[in-house]
C-alpha cells in the first residue's frame, strides 16, 4: 500500500484491512503453537516474530482508520522488518500495560451498558483516564531491549540453515527457553488486537468526536 492510497482510501477499507492482516498474524500464532508442540521451537519462533510484524501492521492500518498519524510511511509497515520490529518494541510495554488496564475496565464497561450499547461513552472516556492516570508505563528490561535488537537474525535462524564460527546451525538448533521468551513477548500484541472485531466500520464517527474530548485530556494524563 502506498502512502498516496492509505491517504485516500474510505475508513472502512482501512478496518478492513487491519481485520485480514491480524487473521494472518493469527494463522502464524497457530502455526508457531502447533510447531512448538512437536518440538520444532526454531521455526516456531520464527513464525511469531512475523506474526508480530503482522500486529503492527494491522495496527498501522487501524491507527489509520481511527485518524491517527503515523509515525512513518505506511509503506514501511508493508515492506520493512526494521520499522516493524522497532515499532513492536515500542508497543510492547504499552500492550502489556493495556491488557492490565482492561481487565480493570471492563467490568466496569459492562455496567455500563444497556441493551449493548454504552449509557455513555463519553463518561467512559473519562473514566478510562482516571484509571491510566494510576499506571506508569512498564519498562522495558536488557532482557526485552536484546530481544528486539536481535529479532530479525533470530527469525532467519528459525527459518534457514546457517554457518558460523565453523559449524552448522538449524532451526532444530533453537531451544523451548528462545520460543518461550518470543511467545511471552508476543501474546500483549494478540490479546489487545482481538478487540478489533468489535469494530465496525463507522464507529470512527464515534471515534473522532472522542478525540475532541481526548486532545483535552491526554496532556494531563501523561504529564
Amino acid at each position: 500500500m502506498t502512502d498516496s492510497e492509505f491517504n485516500t482510501a474510505p475508513r472502512k477499507l482501512l478496518l478492513e484491512g487491519a481485520k485480514l492482516v491480524y487473521k494472518n498474524a493469527l494463522c502464524h500464532y497457530d502455526s508457531a503453537q502447533a510447531l512448538a508442540a512437536n518440538g520444532k521451537y526454531g521455526t516456531a519462533n520464527a513464525l511469531l516474530i512475523l506474526g508480530m510484524e503482522e500486529c503492527v501492521k494491522s495496527m498501522a492500518l487501524t491507527a489509520g482508520f481511527c485518524g491517527v498519524k503515523l509515525p512513518s510511511s505506511i509503506e514501511l509497515f508493508f515492506t520493512s522488518h526494521k520499522v516493524k520490529l522497532g515499532e513492536a518494541e515500542k508497543i510492547q510495554p504499552f500492550a502489556q500495560d493495556m491488557i492490565n488496564l482492561l481487565h480493570i475496565l471492563n467490568p466496569l464497561m459492562e455496567r455500563r451498558k444497556l441493551k449493548g450499547r454504552l449509557i455513555n461513552p463519553f463518561a467512559f472516556v473519562r473514566l478510562f483516564f482516571r484509571v491510566i492516570r494510576s499506571f506508569k508505563i512498564s519498562p522495558i528490561s536488557k532482557n526485552q531491549a536484546l530481544f528486539w535488537q536481535t529479532a530479525n537474525p533470530k527469525k532467519q535462524a528459525g527459518l534457514y540453515v546457517g554457518y558460523t564460527d565453523g559449524k552448522w546451525l538449524t532451526p532444530l538448533d533453537t531451544p523451548k527457553s528462545a520460543y518461550d521468551q518470543t511467545s511471552e513477548l508476543a501474546n500483549p500484541f494478540f490479546t489487545v488486537l482481538k478487540h478489533l472485531e468489535e469494530i465496525k466500520p463507522n464507529d470512527y464517527k464515534t471515534i473522532d468526536k472522542a478525540r475532541v474530548t481526548l486532545n483535552k485530556v491526554l496532556p494531563q494524563v501523561f504529564s
